[in-house]
């Protein structure tokens, strides 16, 4: 069921659809090597936890870059 919506919550969904595109996509422009759709949703300070990697979201993006860049499309 989905959470109901309250004057607080109601004008939040652009945020949300916003926020979904990217925990949907960043995946996939990992996969594709598009680096530079990957290295647009890091904020300075954000940082990413996966099982093989923790650390801020430009030190992953380079990581992922030299682990696979040389065969996808590095710019």
């Amino acid at each position: 069921m989905a959470p109901q919506k309250t004057p607080d919550t109601a004008g939040n969904e652009h945020d949300e659809q916003l926020i979904r595109a990217l925990l949907e996509n960043w995946i996939v422009w990992r996969d594709l090597g598009d680096w530079n759709a990957l290295r647009s949703i890091w904020h300075p300070q954000g940082r990413i936890s996966l099982s093989w990697f923790n650390g801020s979201g430009l030190d992953f993006t380079m990581s992922v870059v030299r682990t696979f860049g040389a065969d996808w499309g590095v710019d």
